[in-house]
């Protein structure tokens, strides 16, 4: 079994991480999203996003990569959300893996790095948003030190679902 590398992501991971995107959607996803939903979600869509994010300098992009694939990424900026305050509550805005990364230290190892990362940027505070229903997402989650703060949206992703908030200290 090859271990797993990670490291800051880069232009030249776009395509990479896109077919992750795409891929962890429809494995994660089918039956908790529709079909139409899951569809939508292009590699030509998640390579521009991919991007875009690189260009965010206030942001981070952690990729792990296995025998040279990249199976996982995870995208950390100031929170967006109107009743959390930017300058203190980081956001863990993108993390997906291929189904085949499960299980084996990736998720835990991009969030590790992502969380320092935050730590270091004098960020107090992390939080997420997962698809409701994403049981095993939550469990993850949960397993890691996040608990739901009662943060509710209608939207998650793009995608008309409803989404739960969850958040961490960083100290």
């Amino acid at each position: 079994m090859s271990s797993t590398h990670f490291r800051k992501g880069e232009r030249e991971d776009a395509d990479g991480v896109a077919r992750v995107w795409v891929r962890s959607w429809q494995e994660a996803y089918t039956g908790l999203l529709t079909p139409e939903e899951i569809d939508a979600l292009t590699i030509d869509v998640r390579r521009e996003h991919w991007t875009s994010a690189l260009q965010e300098e206030v942001g981070s992009r952690w990729v792990a990569e296995i025998a040279g694939e990249i199976v996982g990424f995870l995208i950390a900026r100031p929170s967006p959300d109107d009743d959390l305050d930017p300058a203190t509550t980081g956001e863990v805005s993108a993390l997906y893996l291929v189904a085949s990364a499960h299980g084996r230290g990736v998720g835990s190892g991009l969030i590790e790095r992502a969380l320092d990362d935050l730590r270091a940027r004098s960020f107090e505070d992390a939080a997420l948003w997962v698809l409701s229903g994403n049981s095993p997402a939550i469990a993850f989650y949960e397993h890691t030190g996040w608990t739901f703060d009662g943060g509710r949206k209608d939207c998650f992703g793009g995608a008309d679902a409803p989404a739960l908030r969850y958040r961490r200290t960083l100290n």
